[in-house]
């Protein structure tokens, strides 16, 4: 009698415990932890899809008469969050200014997003392989951001024009470049991630030579990094690539124009970028916009 009656007081002990658990476990409408986070779909015309816009506002939104820079962040299906917390962080410390954060997104499946990724963020079409079936349709995306996406956020958000700020990783990393060279005014600074200067048998070479050909000044804030993981017969290569563009653009001597580049030691392609992100914020913003 006393072991049954000991098996019910357990039995009774463990229900009151973890019914309360249970009722707390509920279904949420929204399971992102972004807050002030807004988000719409936006036709381009440009390239014939729909977009998916994620706009990040700060704490400081709430002040009605002030203006913000924005930062237009590349591939935000996987960097939207990592870009917004960043940001986010380093306002906290007031290492930077309050920012407003505009992701550039399609909501798609893995496959339909990389092959759009791939399409939008190759500035040249380049012989279909394995990894990369459609190319070559940045002209028409950087069309999207510079005629479509660019007014609209204008219109509906406080945000400062003469300081607008382009990211991206990878290949969103070769656009930042590209978009850097083909529409100089349209941004003040580019945060270029481990950007991939292979593409396009060097294409970003012959680019900055049009840019330079018969300017005197050029204003921009530049940061670039690179992957530091030297086990791969690659990484050299690589990292001449990096020091060869840097030294290009830093060849001119243009007053307005700064860039930095860091080699991100022990890190991998994608481990570099969160850090190459948290260095090049801080950096880009170290200045006002030129």
């Amino acid at each position: 009698m006393r072991r049954h009656g000991l098996a019910a007081l357990v039995a009774a002990l463990l229900a009151i415990g973890v019914m309360p658990l249970a009722a707390q476990l509920r279904p949420v409408a929204d399971g992102t932890p972004l807050r002030q986070v807004e988000a719409f779909d936006l036709h381009s015309d440009h390239v014939g899809i729909d977009y998916r816009i994620y706009v990040a506002l700060p704490p400081q939104y709430d002040e009605p008469d002030s203006t913000f820079p924005v930062i237009y962040n590349l591939d935000s299906d996987i960097t939207f969050g990592m870009m917004t917390d960043i940001s986010r962080m380093l306002r906290l410390d007031s290492l930077i200014p309050a920012t407003v954060v505009v992701g550039i997104a399609y909501d798609k499946v893995e496959a339909a997003w990389r092959e759009n990724r791939n399409r939008d963020l190759t500035p040249v079409e380049m012989e279909p392989n394995e990894w990369i079936s459609v190319s070559g349709g940045g002209p028409e995306f950087l069309a999207f951001i510079e005629e479509e996406l660019i007014p609209v956020i204008d219109a509906r958000y406080r945000t400062d024009p003469a300081d607008r700020t382009l990211s991206g990783a990878s290949f969103a990393g070769l656009f930042t470049l590209y978009a850097m060279f083909e529409k100089p005014d349209l941004f003040h600074r580019y945060l270029a991630a481990v950007p991939s200067l292979w593409y396009g048998d060097g294409v970003l070479y012959q680019m900055e030579e049009a840019y330079a050909r018969g300017r005197d000044d050029a204003r921009a804030r530049l940061y670039m990094s690179g992957e530091g993981f030297a086990d791969s017969d690659w990484a050299p290569q690589y990292w001449h690539r990096m020091w060869d563009m840097t030294a290009r653009l830093r060849q001119h001597e243009w007053e307005n124009f700064h860039v930095k580049t860091e080699i991100m030691e022990g890190e991998h392609h994608a481990s570099a970028q969160p850090r190459s992100f948290t260095r090049g914020l801080l950096w880009l913003f170290e200045k006002p916009a030129p």
